[in-house]
């Protein structure tokens, strides 16, 4: 392992397929329980907003499960604690793919009007809003959340001029790391 002195490198395919062979079962065990102990801790804003990802990565029942919790309500909860809107819509678009694997057909069609209505809810009324919504969880001394509505899959929604009103504010705020989340995603 040492092939360059001051340096560690897997220098043999072999020993390399064999880590990753041996961490991939490990993933699997760990994303289960942790699955599991979200699923029934559900009122945390970790295991809300992480459940599905868990028991997604975890044995083919556990992922029927994920499926099932994957919800109009499920997405509203995560609204209401605050959670990244890319979350719910990364963790629905997995789901989908978990129903079509499952040959859930009901549940496919569930979910594609649930990721119909969810879009629609995003990328129009929510894009629309977005500055005014960043400015009033600015006002209401909420800095993180008014950067997570004013970026999306690390991109800023709203408008240049927006984003620099948005980043004066909160300057004034004393919020210096949300706006260089705000400016980073400007870049």
């Amino acid at each position: 392992m040492l092939a360059i002195p001051d340096s560690t490198e897997i220098y043999h395919a072999s020993f390399s397929e064999f880590i990753r062979a041996k961490t991939s079962e490990l993933e699997r065990t760990v994303h289960e329980k942790i699955g599991w102990y979200c699923s029934q801790n559900m009122g945390t804003k970790y295991c809300t907003s992480n459940v599905i990802f868990h028991l997604l990565r975890s044995a083919e029942s556990m992922k029927s499960k994920a499926v099932g919790l994957c919800s109009q309500e499920w997405i509203d909860t995560c609204v209401e604690i605050g959670v990244n809107p890319d979350t719910p819509i990364l963790d629905l678009k997995s789901c989908l793919s978990a129903a079509i694997a499952l040959s859930d057909a009901s549940n496919v069609f569930r979910l594609l009007l649930l990721q119909q209505r969810v879009e629609f809810r995003y990328k129009t009324l929510f894009a629309k809003s977005a500055f005014l919504v960043a400015e009033a969880m600015t006002a209401l001394k909420r800095p993180l959340d008014a950067t997570r509505h004013a970026i999306r899959f690390n991109r800023p929604i709203i408008s240049l001029e927006e984003s620099s009103h948005l980043s004066y504010l909160l300057i004034e705020g004393e919020h210096q790391d949300e706006v260089f989340d705000l400016l980073g995603a400007l870049s």
